[in-house]
């Protein structure tokens, strides 16, 4: 069952799939959504915070930032070994499984020193090189006068399904395929369809007297002009069988194609944990 990498860039991937299974596709996409595991940080330290933003907003925002986690999931344990963890036991360096650690620190050191600032994301220092803000323009938090922000951040791996901001991927999407539109006879003439072409120029065009889809148009603008141009009228899409588009955006913490490839590992996973339990049933 093929499958065809149609564009591909660090932070986006669009496949072809022909011959799979829309529900194993789905589940595929959900996952790169829920399951792919990231860095992100999960608690702050305050020292020091004369901001206008409160403590939570501030942790907040840090936790919002993306994290370069490429290398961390091989050198990190993994989000389930370290959930249970207390903040009081990261700090103290005991959130540790299998020799591998739950947390990384950053640091947040940053004053206005009698001017207006902004505190933005290359001000977060990382004490491991690998997990650092995958961007640095990232406004933090503005400070004036003598205001000063000094805070340690906790990192670690997670799941979206905790919460968003373990979330690598952005934009996870699977649609048909389009191969073309059917005009259902009696309820759109040769006028109608002539009608139709001129008011969504957008999407079709008159071809040998018949209403046709037009070169390089997008499902959603066939489908609002078929809805709201068009109003139905017997128009309807027609799609490739079993034949579906992937495409994947990520927010830069993990490549599109590690996370497409994590979140189909996690997919297996799933599966095998069911399979497992019902062989143990059965016994």
């Amino acid at each position: 069952m093929p499958i065809e990498v149609l564009e591909e860039t660090p932070t986006s991937i669009r496949l072809l799939a022909k011959g799979y299974p829309l529900a194993v596709l789905n589940a595929i996409r959900r996952a790169a959504l829920e399951l792919a595991p990231k860095m992100a940080v999960d608690f702050i330290a305050v020292d020091r915070n004369d901001s206008t933003l409160f403590n939570e907003v501030l942790a907040h925002r840090l936790a919002m930032i993306p994290l370069r986690s490429e290398e961390a999931l091989e050198r990190y344990a993994p989000p389930e070994a370290c959930m249970e963890c207390t903040p009081e036991e990261a700090e103290a360096d005991k959130c540790v499984v299998d020799g591998k650690p739950c947390y990384v620190r950053l640091y947040l050191d940053a004053s206005a020193e009698g001017k207006q600032i902004i505190v933005y994301s290359k001000d977060l220092k990382s004490e491991d090189e690998d997990v650092r803000p995958v961007y640095e323009n990232i406004p933090v938090v503005p400070l004036i006068g003598d205001q000063k922000v000094k805070v340690i951040a906790y990192a670690r791996l997670g799941r979206g399904r905790e919460h968003a901001k373990w979330m690598p991927a952005t934009v996870s999407i699977v649609k048909p395929l389009l191969k073309g539109i059917s005009v259902k006879e009696g309820l759109c003439d040769a006028e109608c369809q002539k009608e139709c072409a001129e008011k969504c120029k957008e999407a079709f065009v008159m071809k040998d007297g018949k209403l046709t889809l037009k070169e390089g148009t997008t499902l959603s603008m066939v489908m609002y002009c078929i809805e709201y141009v068009c109003e139905g009228k017997g128009i309807r899409p027609v799609f490739e069988e079993d034949t579906y588009l992937f495409e994947l955006e990520s927010d830069g913490s993990l490549s599109a194609r590690r996370t497409l490839v994590e979140a189909a590992k996690a997919v297996v996973e799933k599966l095998s944990e069911l399979k497992n339990r019902l062989q143990s049933r059965e016994g």
